[in-house]
């Protein structure tokens, strides 16, 4: 989604579960220019930023009611920062590109249609399940969601999956039904250690 920041624009991924808000920016080696996340709270509370496991220096936002309220410098591979500010949510991009922004300045979720026709407004908690994992396109736009363990594989990865199942529906072998748990099996696994993508 688009978030209007002051005179700024920035294209970001919104985070609303608790486990998509720990993982953060963690791993990731590269944030592209105009890129970033968003750290979204549906009850306002006080939240600290862990820099461990963070390859940049980052510009952190603090955010009230649609109103930068303070701004933060997270130091790369740095520690604890720490705020008693109330926030409903935190926006996190590259730090050198925070100078034109201020405290007081206003936020604003650009709408888009979602690949439904919905408008999706970025403001409301119950256009997104907190258990859901949103699909963008190269745009940042939803193209649709995961649920619970739901997963996306790639093309190679599925066909070599299919194979795998033919094959072990027309033998009704054990060995060839174990081919596909051990194959599932290295994929999910692959999908758990790989690194985060550029965004």
């Amino acid at each position: 989604m688009r978030l209007q920041i002051g005179h700024s624009e920035f294209k970001i991924k919104s985070m609303f579960s608790e486990s998509g808000r720990k993982k953060g920016l963690k791993g990731v080696k590269i944030l592209k220019p105009g890129y970033g996340i968003a750290l979204r709270y549906k009850i306002p509370k006080a939240v600290n930023i862990s820099m461990t496991n963070v390859a940049m220096d980052l510009g952190i936002l603090y955010i009230l009611n649609g109103e930068i309220k303070a701004i933060a410098v997270g130091v790369s591979e740095g520690s604890l920062i720490t705020s008693s500010q109330t926030v409903d949510t935190i926006v996190e991009v590259n730090a050198d590109e925070i100078s034109d922004i201020q405290p007081g300045d206003q936020v604003k979720w650009i709408a888009h249609k979602d690949n439904t026709g919905k408008i999706i407004t970025g403001e409301d908690f119950d256009e997104y399940s907190d258990e859901a994992m949103l699909i963008l396109d190269n745009d940042g736009n939803v193209q649709g969601k995961l649920l619970g363990l739901d997963r996306i594989h790639s093309r190679k990865d599925t066909v070599n999956l299919y194979n795998l199942c033919v094959q072990a529906k027309d033998s009704n072998s054990d060995t060839d039904y174990k081919k596909v748990g051990r194959a599932m099996v290295r994929i999910i696994n692959g999908q758990e250690a790989r690194e985060n993508e550029e965004r």
